[in-house]
């Protein structure tokens, strides 16, 4: 990129684009900032999430976030890269997440399991 077309982009056209709406299939994210995942240890020993990471997703969602790639979330024991690492290899996991969906507040909220899923939370 010249010089001369990096001035044709004022500071006014990038940030209109980065806070217009993202359209992709059936998701429409109000913005373009994207919070990736995290890998942080957050969560219980025995896969349970806990509230420290409850905390972060509400933090990024209520900072203005478009969408929250909450985390890669195994959902088998064997899947887990790390220890406190929440997971959803039962049904009694699910509840947690629901609440982390809940407080990201109807924004994009993306949980993998190895493949992407998109899902209004």
């Amino acid at each position: 990129m010249t010089q001369e077309t990096d001035q044709t982009f004022l500071h006014e056209d990038n940030a209109a684009l980065i806070f217009s709406p993202l359209k992709f299939r059936r998701l429409e994210v109000k913005n373009r900032l994207f919070r990736s995942n995290l890998a942080g240890m957050f969560d219980e020993y025995n896969g349970y999430g806990g509230h420290t990471r409850l905390n972060w997703e509400e933090k990024f969602a209520k900072g203005g976030v478009g969408c929250i790639i909450s985390s890669y979330t195994p959902v088998a024991v064997r899947g887990r890269i790390l220890v406190r690492y929440a997971m959803i290899d039962n049904d009694d996991k699910i509840p947690f997440w629901r609440e982390v969906g809940k407080r990201a507040g109807q924004r994009c909220l993306v949980v993998t399991d190895g493949f992407l899923r998109v899902e209004k939370a």
